[in-house]
C-alpha cells in the first residue's frame, strides 16, 4: 500500500509541475460565465445530512442525483435533515426556490402524501413551510417539481447556512416522505426574472418559466382524483396524477392498474407507457418494466433523458445485454450525446468486460480533449456516475491540454477536497497564482473558492466544539459520525461511531452497578474477611501451642524453685522466686490473648461473616430471574471475545472504554491491571479500580482511593476492617485460677477452631453465589446493550464496507442478526460484505434469505444471479483427433468442477486416448489410456496465495491390442500382466499480486509412452517452476496488455525394473505476450507473441521408450489474431488465426524451419460456449515444397456449459 500511494502522489506532482512548467509565462484565465443573481446548490452537496448515507442517482434529476427521504420510524433522537453553506455574492432580498416534491399542507382539509418541511437560515429558528407556504411553478419528472417559497429572506453578502429538517409524517400513512433534488437563490433583480439569459449558462433543469403559476395546485385525495376521472374518462391528465399520488404513496400495484385504464379509456399516451415502467420496476417486475421502457423509447417523442435512465436501469438490474443494447441504440440516435457514450462504458466496466469499456472511453478521450466544454462534462459525468478518479484525471489532462481554462484548476481542488485529498487541492491551489496574471476577477474567484473549501470544516468544527461542551450528547454525536461520513471522513465517522457504542456501554454497566450495589457490599466485605478467615485456625493453634508453652515453663520454673528454696544462697532463692513469678505473668498473658481471641471469633468475627454469607441467600431468586431472562433471549449470546478485543483497543485513550473493560474483566475473573491514579479521571472508575484492587490483593489500598468518598457502604467495610483482628487484651495478672483458666482456654481455643474451619469455605462459596448474581446481571445488561445498539451498529458496519473491511463488517452483522435474524436490511449488508470478503457462499445463502423475506428487496434476486454465474459448477468435454509423422490419437475428456465452499472447489476429470504409432519397421502398435484425476484446490484471496492437492491414476486394459496367442494362454493369476493401474499424485502452490504471480507445481505419474506394449513402465517427479509478470493499460489500443512469463521443469526419471536407467530431463521456457487492440466494435484483437524452450535429458543414447530430448532449442514467434464476426441476441461468435515461425534444432544441428498455424471458431450464448480449433504444424526444410521432418495436424472440438442456481422472481 505504501508504494501505491508513493506511487500515485509522484504522479500527482509529476502531473502538476508539468502544468506549471508549460504555463511558467502566467496568462489570463478564461473563466466559466455565471448568470448574476443566483446561487445554485445541488443536494448531495450538503455539508452534512441523516436523510441518506449516499445521494441516489436518477437520471430525472438536476445533476442525475437526489436525496430520497421514505422510511418508518424516527431519527434517531434529532430530525431528518440536510444541511448546506453557500456564499451569497452581494446584499439584496433573495427568493428560495427549491427542487423536489412539495411540502405536505397544514390544512387538515387537503391531503397530505408528503412531508412538510422547515427552513432553518443562519441561527435564525426554523420556520415551517407548508404547501400554503410556496407556489409550484414545474413538473419536470414524476416526483420532482420547482416551487418557491413565498416569503422572500433578506441576506447580505457572504457565507451562509441553510438546513432543511424534516420533523412530521405525511398524514396519509404516518411515513417520513420528502425528496430533495436542488434549490437556488435568485435575486429579486437578477436578469433570469425577465428571461432574457441565455439558457446555456444555467443548469440544466433551471425552470422554463419562473413566473407560471398554471399548476399551483395541491394534491387532492385519492376518492377526489376517482370523481375527477368519472365526470371526465377521456382526459389523460387525470390519470396520470392519481397514478403520481399511487406513486408517492409506494402502491405501485394501484399505479399500473390506473395507467392501464387511463391507456383504454383515454387513449395511448407514451407517459402512460413512461409511467407503468417505473412502475414496474419499483414493484419488482423488472422485464416487464424493460420492456415497457424500450415500448417506450421506439416512441419518435422519447424523451432523451428517457435513454440514460433506461440503460442505467437496466445495467443496476444487471440485465447487461439488454443495456448495452439501448445505450447502442440511443448513441445511434443521439451520437453527440457524451453522457450515453460515457454510461455505456461504464457498463462494459460492470459486466466485467473492463478492457472493451477501458477502450471505449480512451476512444472518447481522444474525440473530446480539443473541447474544454466536453473535458468539464465529462468529469462531471464520471464525478456522478460514482468515478472522481477518472473525473480528476480528466480536469488534470484538461488542464494540460487547455490552461487558460481556469474551471479545470476549480474543479480539481473542489474534486480532492470531495474526495478527502485535502493535500492535493492545497497543492493545485496553490499552483493557480503561479499560472495566472493576477486581476480582480482572479482574486474574487479564488476568495470564493478558498471560502467554499473552508466551509464543511467549518461546521464539521462547530460539531466537535459543540460535543466538547457536551460529551454525553449522543443525539449530537450521532449528528457528527453522519456529518464525517457524508462527506468521506470515514475514520473520523468510525472513530465516532465507536465512541457512541462505549458511551452506551458505560451508562449500562453503570446502571448494572446501581442494580448490584448490594451484591457489591457483600463480596467487598466478605473479601476484607476472607484473609483473617484464613489466618483463623492457624492463628488457633498458634495461641495453644503458646499456651502450653507457657504452662511448661511454669511447671519447669516451680520444680527449680522447689530446689533453690533449700539453698543457703538468698541470692538463688530470690532469683529462682523471680523466675517462678515471669512464668506466671507469660501464662497470665497467653491467656489473656487466648481469651482475647476466642472472645473476638466468637463473640464478633465469625459470627459476622456468618451473618453476611446467609443475607448472601437472598441473591437465588435475582439469580433465578436473570437466568429466566437469559433463557428466553436464547439463541443471544454474549461475544465477549469481540467486546474485549474492541474495548481494548480503545482503553488506553478513552476514559469510558477503560471503566468497561475493567468493569468486565473484574465480574469474569481475569487478571486486570491496576491503573494509576492520574489514569482514572472519572469518579465511578476510581471506585470499580478500589474494588479491584481489594478483589485481587483482598486489601482495601486507601492511598488509591478513599472508600469513604466512593463507597455508600464504607461503614460496612470499616466495621469489618476493625473487627478483622482481635483487640489487645488488658494487661494480664496471675492469679489462683490462672492454671485453671489457661485449661478453659485451650478448650475455647480447640472449639473456636471446629467453627473456624469452614469459615473460609462458606466466604467462597458465598462469593461464588455472588459471582454468579453479577455475572448473569452482566449478561442481561449485555444483552440490553446489544439490542440498543443495532441501528448504530448497522451504520459501523456500513463503514466498514466503505474503508474496505468486510469482515469486520461481517462480524458486526452477525451480532446484529443474533437478536433479530429477520432484519433485511442487515441481512442484504451482510450479502454484500460477504461477498466483498470472498466469501461468495455465504453471500448467495444470505441474497436467498433476503429473497424469501421479501422477493423485492433490493434487486435480492439479480444480486443472487449474478454472483452465482461468477462462481458455477461447470461441465466441459473436448473430443480431440491428432495425426503426425508417426502417431495418430483419439481423446475424449470430460471435466467438472463443483464449488465445495467459498474458497474449496473439486475438480474432477476423466480422459480416455487412444493413439497408435505407424513405422515401417514394426508392427502398428497401440494404446488405450483411462485417466482420472481429482483436485482440491483452495485459494486465500486475501493474500493472494493458492494450493491444490492432486489425486488419481491411469488405467490400461492391454487386452484391447495384445491379445494372447489363444485362450488357453490366459490365467487369471496373470491378469496384472493385462491390466495396468499406475498411480498419479501431485500438488502445487502459487503466489498472485497485482502486477506479479509465481509458484512451483510436482507431479508424480507414470510417463504416458511406457505404456505401449513393448515398452518397460517408467515413473517421473516432475517438478516446476514459474514466474509471470503482467502489465494491463485497458485505455490504449496497441501495448494494452504486456505479459512475461518464464517456467523451467525438472523431471527426474525411473524404472522400477532397471536399476541403471535412471534419467534428469531440465527445461526451461520463456514467453511474451503483447496484446493490441485493432477495433473496438466489432472487437478485434491482434496478440503479438514470442516463444523460446530450451530442453536437454542427461541421458539421450539408450532411451527408446519415451522422448528425451539432447539440446533442443525452440525460438517462434508470431501473431495470434481474434475477431467478433457476428452477434444477436442470443449468440457471439468469434473467430481466430494463428500463424506462428521459428527455429528448431537438437543434437547441436544447425536446425529447421518451424511452423505453426491454427483456425479457431467460437460461439458464446449465455452460459454455453461451443468452441472447434484447427490446427497444423511443420518442422524441415526452408524449402516447403520438401518433405517435412516432423508434421502434425489437429482438431479440437468441444463445449463448456456454467451451472448456476438461479433464482427467477
Amino acid at each position: 500500500m505504501k508504494r501505491i500511494f508513493a506511487l500515485t502522489f509522484i504522479y500527482f506532482m509529476a502531473c502538476a509541475l508539468s502544468l506549471y512548467a508549460e504555463t511558467n509565462q502566467k496568462i489570463d484565465p478564461v473563466f466559466a460565465p455565471q448568470p448574476e443573481g443566483l446561487v445554485w446548490v445541488e443536494a448531495e452537496d450538503a455539508v452534512t445530512t441523516n436523510i441518506t448515507d449516499q445521494a441516489t442517482l436518477d437520471y430525472a434529476s438536476s445533476a442525475y442525483r437526489i436525496l430520497q427521504l421514505n422510511r418508518e420510524g424516527t431519527a434517531k433522537g434529532v430530525p431528518f435533515y440536510a444541511e448546506y453553506t453557500m456564499v451569497v455574492p452581494e446584499d439584496g432580498t433573495w427568493n428560495l426556490w427549491i427542487g423536489g416534491t412539495p411540502p405536505g399542507p397544514e390544512s387538515d382539509l387537503l391531503a397530505s402524501f408528503v412531508s412538510p418541511i422547515y427552513i432553518k437560515v443562519d441561527e435564525t429558528d426554523p420556520v415551517p413551510i407548508h404547501r400554503e407556504q410556496v407556489a409550484v411553478v414545474e413538473k419536470y419528472s414524476n416526483t420532482n417539481h420547482w416551487f418557491v417559497v413565498k416569503q422572500a429572506v433578506n441576506l447580505t453578502a457572504g457565507v451562509h447556512k441553510i438546513r432543511f429538517e424534516i420533523r412530521e409524517t405525511r398524514r396519509y400513512d404516518s411515513r417520513y416522505y420528502f425528496f430533495l433534488d436542488a434549490f437556488f437563490l435568485l435575486k429579486s433583480d437578477s436578469p433570469l426574472l425577465q428571461g432574457t439569459v441565455d439558457r446555456n449558462l444555467v443548469p440544466r433543469r433551471f425552470p422554463l418559466d419562473l413566473t407560471n403559476r398554471s399548476i399551483d395546485n395541491p394534491y387532492l385525495t385519492i376518492p377526489q382524483y376517482e370523481y375527477a376521472i368519472q365526470q371526465n374518462p377521456k382526459n389523460k391528465e387525470g390519470y396520470l396524477l392519481l397514478a403520481q399520488v399511487y406513486s408517492l404513496i409506494g402502491d405501485h400495484g394501484s399505479a399500473i392498474k390506473t395507467l392501464s385504464r387511463g391507456r383504454i379509456m383515454a387513449g395511448e399516451d407514451i407517459r402512460f407507457t413512461l409511467l407503468a415502467a417505473k412502475s414496474r420496476i419499483w414493484s419488482g417486475e423488472i422485464d416487464e418494466g424493460i420492456r415497457l421502457y424500450k415500448e417506450y423509447l421506439k416512441s419518435p417523442d422519447a424523451e432523451k433523458d428517457v435513454w440514460a435512465e433506461a440503460g442505467k436501469i437496466c445495467a443496476w438490474l444487471m440485465k447487461y445485454q439488454d443495456a448495452e443494447d439501448i445505450y447502442k441504440q440511443a448513441i445511434a440516435k443521439y451520437p453527440e450525446d457524451l453522457n450515453l457514450k460515457v454510461n455505456y462504458a461504464l457498463t462494459l466496466l460492470w459486466e466485467s468486460k473492463v478492457r472493451d469499456g477501458e477502450r471505449y472511453l480512451s476512444e472518447l478521450w481522444n474525440r473530446v480533449k480539443k473541447s474544454p466544454d466536453q473535458i468539464l462534462s465529462l468529469g462531471s459525468i464520471y464525478d456522478t456516475s460514482g468515478y472522481p478518479d477518472k473525473a480528476i484525471d480528466a480536469y488534470l489532462a484538461g488542464a494540460k491540454e487547455h490552461p487558460e481554462q481556469i474551471e479545470f484548476y476549480l474543479r480539481l481542488v473542489r474534486t480532492y477536497n470531495k474526495t478527502n485529498q485535502s493535500d492535493k487541492a492545497n497543492e493545485i491551489r496553490a499552483l493557480i497564482p503561479n499560472v495566472y496574471n493576477s486581476s480582480d476577477a482572479l482574486t474574487s474567484v479564488l476568495a470564493a473558492l478558498d471560502q467554499e473549501t473552508t466551509l464543511k470544516e467549518q461546521v464539521l468544527e462547530q460539531y466537535r466544539q459543540r460535543l466538547a461542551q457536551e460529551p454525553d450528547n449522543l443525539d449530537l454525536r450521532l449528528e457528527l459520525v453522519r456529518a464525517y461520513s457524508w462527506n468521506g471522513k470515514l475514520t473520523e465517522a468510525l472513530a465516532e461511531n465507536q465512541n457512541i457504542l462505549i458511551n452506551k456501554l458505560y451508562t449500562i454497566l453503570v446502571g448494572m452497578d446501581a442494580d448490584l450495589t448490594d451484591t457489591y457490599r457483600l463480596m467487598d466485605v466478605l473479601q476484607i474477611a476472607k484473609a483473617p478467615a484464613a489466618q483463623l485456625p492457624l492463628l488457633v493453634d498458634e495461641r495453644i501451642q503458646a499456651i502450653k508453652k507457657a504452662q511448661e515453663g511454669l511447671k519447669q520454673a516451680m520444680i527449680q524453685d522447689v530446689q533453690n528454696q533449700k539453698s543457703t544462697d538468698a541470692a538463688k532463692r530470690e532469683k529462682s522466686q523471680a523466675a517462678v513469678q515471669e512464668a506466671q505473668k507469660a501464662l497470665a498473658k497467653e491467656v489473656a490473648l487466648a481469651a482475647a481471641v476466642n472472645a473476638w471469633a466468637n463473640g464478633e468475627f465469625i459470627q459476622r461473616v456468618q451473618s453476611y454469607t446467609e443475607e448472601v441467600n437472598s441473591s437465588a431468586a435475582q439469580i433465578a430471574q436473570d437466568a429466566e431472562v437469559l433463557n428466553n433471549v436464547k439463541p443471544w449470546t454474549w461475544l465477549i471475545k469481540d467486546d474485549q478485543a474492541f474495548l481494548t483497543g480503545l482503553a488506553k485513550d478513552n476514559p469510558l472504554a477503560l471503566h468497561g473493560l475493567l468493569r468486565i474483566n473484574l465480574l469474569e475473573g481475569l487478571p486486570i491491571t491496576i491503573p494509576q491514579p492520574e489514569q482514572v479521571p472519572l469518579e465511578p472508575t476510581k471506585k470499580l479500580v478500589l474494588q479491584a484492587q481489594l478483589w485481587q490483593k483482598q486489601t482495601l489500598n486507601e492511598g488509591l482511593f478513599s472508600p469513604a468518598t466512593y463507597y455508600s457502604y464504607a461503614g460496612d467495610l470499616e466495621d469489618m476492617k476493625k473487627h478483622a483482628a482481635p483487640a489487645e487484651p488488658a494487661e494480664a495478672v496471675y492469679s489462683d485460677f490462672t492454671n485453671q483458666d489457661s485449661e478453659e482456654q485451650i478448650k475455647k481455643l480447640q472449639e473456636t477452631k471446629l467453627k473456624a474451619g469452614p469459615l473460609v469455605y462458606q466466604i467462597d462459596t458465598a462469593q461464588k453465589v455472588l459471582l454468579r448474581r453479577a455475572a448473569l446481571r452482566l449478561r442481561v445488561r449485555m444483552y440490553q446493550y446489544d439490542t440498543e445498539t443495532q441501528w448504530d451498529r448497522q451504520g459501523l458496519a456500513d463503514l466498514y464496507l466503505r474503508l474496505g473491511r468486510p469482515a469486520d463488517a461481517v462480524r458486526t452483522l452477525e451480532r446484529v442478526l443474533v437478536l433479530n435474524p429477520s432484519d433485511i436490511a442487515s441481512l442484504f449488508t451482510l450479502a454484500r460484505a460477504k461477498e466483498q470478503s470472498g466469501d461468495w457462499m455465504g453471500a448467495l445463502t444470505m441474497y436467498k434469505r433476503v429473497y424469501d423475506l421479501n422477493p423485492r428487496y433490493e434487486n435480492a434476486a439479480g444480486s443472487f444471479n449474478t454472483l452465482s454465474v461468477q462462481h458455477p459448477q461447470v461441465l466441459q468435454t473436448t473430443l480431440s483427433a491428432s495425426v503426425d509423422s508417426n502417431r495418430s490419437a483419439e481423446t475424449a475428456q470430460l471435466s467438472y468442477v463443483l464449488p465445495l465452499t467459498s474458497f474449496v472447489n473439486l475438480q474432477t476429470v476423466y480422459t480416455v486416448e487412444h493413439q497408435k504409432i505407424h513405422t515401417p519397421l514394426i508392427q502398428t502398435q497401440s494404446l488405450t489410456l483411462h485417466t482420472l484425476s481429482l483436485k482440491l484446490p483452495v485459494t486465500i484471496k486475501a493474500l493472494g496465495l493458492s494450493f491444490y492437492g492432486e489425486a488419481g491414476g491411469n488405467l490400461q486394459n492391454k487386452l484391447d491390442n495384445l491379445l494372447p496367442a489363444s485362450l488357453d494362454d490366459f490365467a487369471m493369476d496373470r491378469l496384472s500382466d493385462y491390466v495396468v493401474v499406475a498411480p498419479q499424485l501431485g500438488g502445487g502452490l502459487s503466489w498472485t499480486g497485482k502486477y506479479f504471480s509465481l509458484g512451483g507445481t510436482y507431479l508424480f505419474h507414470q510417463i504416458k509412452d511406457t505404456f505401449f506394449a513393448d515398452r518397460f513402465p517408467n515413473y517421473e517427479h516432475q517438478a516446476g517452476a514459474f514466474a509471470r509478470l503482467f502489465l494491463d493499460a485497458p485505455n490504449r489500443n496497441w501495448f494494452r496488455t504486456f505479459s512475461l512469463q518464464a517456467d523451467g521443469t525438472y523431471r527426474s526419471i525411473f524404472s522400477p525394473y532397471f536399476t541403471n536407467q535412471t534419467n534428469n530431463i531440465y527445461s526451461v521456457q520463456g514467453e511474451l505476450h503483447i496484446l493490441n487492440t485493432l477495433r473496438v466494435q466489432p472487437m478485434i484483437n491482434l496478440d503479438v507473441g514470442a516463444i523460446g524452450l530450451w530442453e536437454n535429458a542427461e541421458n539421450t543414447v539408450s532411451i527408446t521408450d519415451y522422448y528425451a530430448p539432447d539440446q533442443a532449442l525452440t525460438i517462434k514467434g508470431g501473431f495470434d489474431l481474434t475477431a467478433q464476426v457476428a452477434r444477436s441476441s442470443n449468440w457471439t461468435i468469434l473467430t481466430g488465426a494463428k500463424l506462428w515461425s521459428g527455429w528448431y534444432s537438437s543434437g547441436g544441428s544447425t536446425g529447421s524451419l518451424l511452423l505453426d498455424s491454427a483456425i479457431r471458431l467460437e460461439g458464446l450464448r449465455k452460459n454455453l460456449t461451443i468452441y472447434m480449433n484447427l490446427g497444423a504444424s511443420r518442422t524441415g526444410d526452408v524449402n516447403l515444397s520438401s518433405k517435412p521432418a516432423y508434421w502434425s495436424a489437429s482438431l479440437d472440438i468441444g463445449a463448456r456449459l456454467s451451472l448456476a442456481d438461479y433464482i427467477i422472481p
